[in-house]
Protein backbone atom coordinates (compact mmCIF):
# COMPACT_ATOMS: atom_id res chain seq x y z
CA UNK A 1 0.00 0.00 0.00
CA UNK A 2 1.40 3.35 -0.95
CA UNK A 3 -1.47 5.79 -0.34
CA UNK A 4 -4.42 6.48 1.99
CA UNK A 5 -2.98 4.24 4.72
CA UNK A 6 -1.51 4.69 8.20
CA UNK A 7 2.14 5.76 8.14
CA UNK A 8 3.44 2.48 9.57
CA UNK A 9 1.55 0.53 6.86
CA UNK A 10 2.63 2.67 3.92
CA UNK A 11 5.66 1.97 1.76
CA UNK A 12 6.98 3.67 -1.33
CA UNK A 13 6.17 2.23 -4.75
CA UNK A 14 9.81 1.22 -5.20
CA UNK A 15 9.98 -0.46 -1.76
CA UNK A 16 6.76 -2.34 -2.40
CA UNK A 17 7.82 -3.63 -5.83
CA UNK A 18 11.29 -4.68 -4.64
CA UNK A 19 9.90 -6.48 -1.58
CA UNK A 20 7.25 -8.18 -3.71
CA UNK A 21 9.79 -9.40 -6.26
CA UNK A 22 12.07 -10.70 -3.48
CA UNK A 23 9.12 -12.59 -1.94
CA UNK A 24 8.05 -14.10 -5.28
CA UNK A 25 11.60 -15.25 -6.04
CA UNK A 26 11.94 -16.75 -2.56
CA UNK A 27 8.72 -18.76 -2.84
CA UNK A 28 9.54 -19.95 -6.37
CA UNK A 29 13.02 -21.08 -5.24
CA UNK A 30 11.34 -23.37 -2.70
CA UNK A 31 10.13 -25.32 -5.74
CA UNK A 32 7.04 -26.56 -3.91
CA UNK A 33 4.45 -27.66 -6.47
CA UNK A 34 1.48 -26.89 -4.21
CA UNK A 35 2.59 -23.41 -3.08
CA UNK A 36 2.45 -20.84 -5.84
CA UNK A 37 3.27 -17.27 -4.87
CA UNK A 38 0.66 -14.52 -5.00
CA UNK A 39 0.45 -10.94 -3.85
CA UNK A 40 -2.44 -9.04 -2.29
CA UNK A 41 -2.14 -5.26 -2.71
CA UNK A 42 -5.19 -4.60 -0.46
CA UNK A 43 -7.55 -2.61 -2.73
CA UNK A 44 -7.53 0.25 -5.26
CA UNK A 45 -7.80 3.24 -2.88
CA UNK A 46 -4.69 1.99 -1.02
CA UNK A 47 -2.50 1.47 -4.13
CA UNK A 48 -1.89 4.06 -6.82
CA UNK A 49 -1.86 3.21 -10.57
CA UNK A 50 1.95 3.18 -10.70
CA UNK A 51 2.12 0.47 -8.03
CA UNK A 52 -0.66 -1.60 -9.62
CA UNK A 53 1.03 -1.38 -13.04
CA UNK A 54 4.34 -2.39 -11.47
CA UNK A 55 2.69 -5.40 -9.84
CA UNK A 56 1.10 -6.33 -13.17
CA UNK A 57 4.52 -6.23 -14.83
CA UNK A 58 5.98 -8.48 -12.10
CA UNK A 59 3.02 -10.86 -12.37
CA UNK A 60 3.65 -11.33 -16.09
CA UNK A 61 7.42 -11.59 -15.62
CA UNK A 62 7.29 -14.16 -12.79
CA UNK A 63 3.88 -15.76 -13.52
CA UNK A 64 2.03 -15.21 -10.23
CA UNK A 65 -1.49 -14.19 -9.22
CA UNK A 66 -2.56 -10.80 -7.92
CA UNK A 67 -5.42 -11.09 -5.41
CA UNK A 68 -7.01 -7.66 -5.23
CA UNK A 69 -9.84 -6.79 -2.85
CA UNK A 70 -12.28 -5.12 -5.24
CA UNK A 71 -15.66 -5.11 -3.52
CA UNK A 72 -15.50 -5.62 0.24
CA UNK A 73 -18.11 -2.91 0.85
CA UNK A 74 -20.07 -0.32 -1.16
CA UNK A 75 -18.12 2.69 0.13
CA UNK A 76 -14.84 1.06 -0.90
CA UNK A 77 -16.12 0.43 -4.43
CA UNK A 78 -17.36 4.03 -4.76
CA UNK A 79 -14.07 5.35 -3.39
CA UNK A 80 -12.11 3.26 -5.89
CA UNK A 81 -14.26 4.51 -8.79
CA UNK A 82 -13.77 8.10 -7.61
CA UNK A 83 -9.97 7.73 -7.45
CA UNK A 84 -9.56 5.66 -10.62
CA UNK A 85 -12.67 6.15 -12.81
CA UNK A 86 -11.18 4.28 -15.78
CA UNK A 87 -10.05 1.26 -13.81
CA UNK A 88 -11.34 -2.03 -15.24
CA UNK A 89 -10.80 -5.45 -13.66
CA UNK A 90 -11.09 -8.96 -15.04
CA UNK A 91 -12.37 -10.81 -12.00
CA UNK A 92 -12.92 -14.47 -11.20
CA UNK A 93 -14.85 -15.75 -8.20
CA UNK A 94 -13.77 -18.36 -5.72
CA UNK A 95 -14.04 -19.01 -2.01
CA UNK A 96 -11.10 -19.18 0.32
CA UNK A 97 -10.25 -18.69 3.95
CA UNK A 98 -8.47 -15.51 4.99
CA UNK A 99 -6.51 -16.78 7.96
CA UNK A 100 -5.24 -13.30 8.83
CA UNK A 101 -8.59 -11.53 8.79
CA UNK A 102 -11.26 -14.15 9.24
CA UNK A 103 -12.52 -15.99 12.30
CA UNK A 104 -12.27 -19.46 10.76
CA UNK A 105 -9.75 -21.20 8.47
CA UNK A 106 -12.44 -23.71 7.44
CA UNK A 107 -13.51 -23.79 3.79
CA UNK A 108 -16.73 -25.46 4.94
CA UNK A 109 -17.42 -22.38 7.05
CA UNK A 110 -16.65 -20.15 4.05
CA UNK A 111 -19.22 -22.14 2.05
CA UNK A 112 -21.84 -21.76 4.78
CA UNK A 113 -21.13 -18.04 5.05
CA UNK A 114 -21.53 -17.56 1.29
CA UNK A 115 -24.91 -19.31 1.40
CA UNK A 116 -26.10 -17.28 4.41
CA UNK A 117 -24.85 -13.94 3.04
CA UNK A 118 -26.50 -14.50 -0.33
CA UNK A 119 -29.99 -14.88 1.17
CA UNK A 120 -30.50 -11.21 2.17
CA UNK A 121 -29.14 -10.12 -1.23
CA UNK A 122 -31.64 -12.36 -3.04
CA UNK A 123 -34.42 -11.05 -0.81
CA UNK A 124 -33.45 -7.38 -1.23
CA UNK A 125 -33.13 -7.62 -5.02
CA UNK A 126 -36.07 -10.04 -5.34
CA UNK A 127 -33.81 -12.19 -7.50
CA UNK A 128 -33.43 -15.81 -6.36
CA UNK A 129 -30.56 -16.30 -8.82
CA UNK A 130 -28.40 -14.23 -6.45
CA UNK A 131 -28.86 -16.86 -3.72
CA UNK A 132 -26.00 -19.35 -3.51
CA UNK A 133 -26.92 -22.99 -2.99
CA UNK A 134 -24.73 -25.71 -1.51
CA UNK A 135 -23.63 -27.02 -4.93
CA UNK A 136 -22.50 -23.54 -6.04
CA UNK A 137 -20.72 -22.94 -2.73
CA UNK A 138 -18.91 -26.27 -3.01
CA UNK A 139 -17.85 -25.45 -6.60
CA UNK A 140 -16.57 -21.99 -5.54
CA UNK A 141 -14.54 -23.55 -2.72
CA UNK A 142 -12.97 -26.18 -4.98
CA UNK A 143 -12.65 -25.75 -8.74
CA UNK A 144 -13.96 -22.15 -8.72
CA UNK A 145 -11.18 -20.98 -6.40
CA UNK A 146 -8.61 -22.94 -8.37
CA UNK A 147 -9.78 -21.38 -11.65
CA UNK A 148 -9.62 -17.91 -10.09
CA UNK A 149 -5.94 -18.58 -9.37
CA UNK A 150 -5.28 -20.09 -12.80
CA UNK A 151 -4.34 -23.48 -11.34
CA UNK A 152 -7.12 -25.60 -12.85
CA UNK A 153 -4.57 -27.46 -14.99
CA UNK A 154 -2.88 -28.74 -11.80
CA UNK A 155 -5.47 -29.13 -9.03
CA UNK A 156 -9.16 -28.73 -8.16
CA UNK A 157 -10.74 -32.07 -9.05
CA UNK A 158 -9.93 -35.73 -9.53
CA UNK A 159 -9.16 -35.72 -13.25
CA UNK A 160 -6.31 -38.00 -14.35
CA UNK A 161 -2.96 -36.24 -14.35
CA UNK A 162 -3.82 -33.66 -11.67
CA UNK A 163 -2.15 -33.51 -8.28
CA UNK A 164 -4.03 -35.22 -5.47
CA UNK A 165 -5.14 -32.09 -3.63
CA UNK A 166 -6.91 -33.97 -0.84
CA UNK A 167 -6.45 -36.07 2.25
CA UNK A 168 -6.55 -39.86 1.96
CA UNK A 169 -8.35 -41.46 4.91
CA UNK A 170 -8.60 -45.15 5.74
CA UNK A 171 -12.23 -45.69 6.89
CA UNK A 172 -11.25 -48.96 8.58
CA UNK A 173 -9.23 -46.99 11.14
CA UNK A 174 -12.12 -44.78 12.22
CA UNK A 175 -11.71 -43.53 15.76
CA UNK A 176 -14.72 -43.64 18.06
CA UNK A 177 -16.45 -40.26 18.51
CA UNK A 178 -14.66 -38.71 15.51
CA UNK A 179 -16.34 -36.40 13.00
CA UNK A 180 -15.37 -38.77 10.18
CA UNK A 181 -18.23 -39.64 7.82
CA UNK A 182 -18.32 -42.30 5.11
CA UNK A 183 -19.55 -41.37 1.63
CA UNK A 184 -21.91 -44.01 0.40
CA UNK A 185 -22.00 -45.15 -3.23
CA UNK A 186 -25.20 -43.18 -3.80
CA UNK A 187 -23.61 -39.83 -2.92
CA UNK A 188 -25.85 -37.10 -4.34
CA UNK A 189 -26.88 -33.47 -3.92
CA UNK A 190 -28.66 -34.21 -0.66
CA UNK A 191 -25.47 -35.58 0.90
CA UNK A 192 -23.48 -32.65 -0.49
CA UNK A 193 -25.91 -30.16 1.06
CA UNK A 194 -25.72 -31.99 4.38
CA UNK A 195 -21.91 -31.95 4.26
CA UNK A 196 -21.66 -28.23 3.42
CA UNK A 197 -24.26 -27.13 5.95
CA UNK A 198 -23.56 -29.39 8.92
CA UNK A 199 -19.98 -30.70 8.98
CA UNK A 200 -17.61 -29.18 11.51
Amino acid sequence: MNRNSPHDYTESTEESLLATEDFIKYVKELNNVTNDPATTPKFVPKCDPELLMGLSYLAVKHKFAILLHVAEHVDGVLWGKELEPGCVFNTFSGLGSDISGDYSPSLLQAQRDSILCSKPLAFETQNNEKQTNSQQAFYLATLGGVQALGLEHKIGNFEIGKEFDSILINPNQQIEKSSFDVFYPRFNRRYLSKMVLSWR
